[in-house]
């Protein structure tokens, strides 16, 4: 039977056969196929083969966005999603997979849809359920509810809702949250502190202190985007307690601030003192990935006297 001839069933009989098939099929063999699928037959497939192998979900999933990007009726996409939602809460296995599916076709679905689908994640106690729904606030203002967020970060401490919050909220939740944010959000998080720092309408000097103490980069940072005033012992000290380890927003950070302020005669000091600076770090990089000790002895390889020989 020629493909054009072959009905809908058919091809997705074959699809299926294909998916499983041993010995495998050509490279590319099965990919092609697929793309001969129309959006219809390619939704049906996929949910057909919802516990195949990853490789074969991605192939048929990359036909529907495909599809849904050149313009083919949506109906099709809701009704993958609703599916999709109806075999979640029915069946709890593969869940993941599900919602790894419905995050990629909820851009192509009607807005109705997209909140349904947003409301699952929501409702859900998995991590990364939340993680896609603050994905969708992030990316889309009618899914962003500030408050929501606020609520749903004090309950779990989740960084990324306190990103979210520092980088998207009104300036006024900004600063009713600015106390915590710096207070709970962890030596990497120096970003998002520095952020809603900059973002709120007033920070107490409270704050600013506390900042000081455990963020030195992020104070150095808020201070040079602020122009607020850094005396050269401060800059000095600032430097040496920030991370020189840090990928981002550590040692860096603090001479790119001292930099903006102008501060020409600190920065002539620090490069003066690289070899102690060079000493300190090789000290502080001992100190943290010291190997520890083997804490038992292993018996050396027993040795042939001249007796056993």
């Amino acid at each position: 039977m020629l493909a054009s001839e072959a009905t809908s069933e058919n091809r997705l009989q074959h699809i299926i056969a294909l998916s499983s098939a041993n010995p495998a099929p050509l490279h590319g063999m099965l990919s092609a196929f697929v793309a001969c699928l129309g959006l219809p037959d390619a939704c049906k497939s996929l949910l057909a083969l919802l516990d195949s192998e990853a490789k074969v979900r991605r192939t048929i999933l990359n036909r529907i966005l495909y599809l849904a990007r050149s313009g083919e009726d949506a109906i099709h996409v809701d009704g993958l999603a609703h599916q999709l939602l109806s075999h979640r809460s029915a069946q709890r296995n593969h869940r993941v997979t599900k919602d790894s599916i419905l995050s990629a076709v909820s851009t192509y679905c009607r807005l109705e849809t997209m909140h349904t689908i947003v409301e699952a994640w929501k409702a859900d106690n998995l991590r990364s359920s939340k993680a896609r729904w603050l994905k969708v606030a992030a990316d889309h203002n009618a899914f962003f509810d500030a408050d929501e967020i606020v609520r749903y970060w004090y309950a779990s401490g989740d960084h990324v809702a306190a990103k979210l919050i520092a980088y998207k909220a009104p300036s006024d939740i900004v600063t009713a949250c600015l106390d915590d944010i710096a207070r709970w959000c962890s030596s990497e998080d120096g970003w998002i502190i520095g952020r809603a720092a900059l973002r709120a309408t007033k920070v107490r000097r409270s704050v600013m202190n506390l900042i000081k103490e455990d963020h030195p980069a992020t104070y150095a940072y808020i201070c040079a985007k602020k122009g607020l005033n850094l005396s050269h012992s401060n800059a000095i000290d600032l430097f040496f307690r920030a991370d020189p380890l840090a990928i981002s927003g550590g040692r860096g950070l603090v001479l790119w601030s001292i930099g903006q302020l102008g501060m020409w005669t600190t920065l002539e000091e620090l490069h003066a003192r690289t070899p102690e600076i060079l000493a300190r770090d090789a000290q502080r990089f001992m100190e943290r990935y010291a190997v520890l000790p083997v804490p038992f002895e292993v018996d050396a390889a027993p040795k042939y006297s001249e007796a056993s020989s």
